[in-house]
């Protein structure tokens, strides 16, 4: 799976860690299909204080395009 430049430069920003981002998309705690071409994962990363983090994955051309620490999800 191909990761697009917008997340590389906010995997810098944000402090993620690669491991994070592929755990999330393989083993996800919540997977949501949003479109035809467009996924949300969900894994509670325990090394970041048990925090929800989101991957957007456009499964059509397979590409990984954000990730980020979802402050709105809520529970485990």
């Amino acid at each position: 799976m191909k990761v697009s430049n917008h997340l590389s430069e906010r995997m810098k920003e944000r402090n993620l860690k690669t491991k994070w981002i592929l755990e999330t998309v393989q083993h996800p705690d919540e997977q949501i299909d949003i479109a035809e071409d467009e996924t949300h994962f969900y894994k509670i990363i325990a090394e970041y204080q048990d925090k929800w983090l989101k991957v957007v994955v456009n499964k059509m051309n397979n590409i990984i395009i954000t990730a980020y620490f979802d402050r709105n999800k809520k529970g485990k």
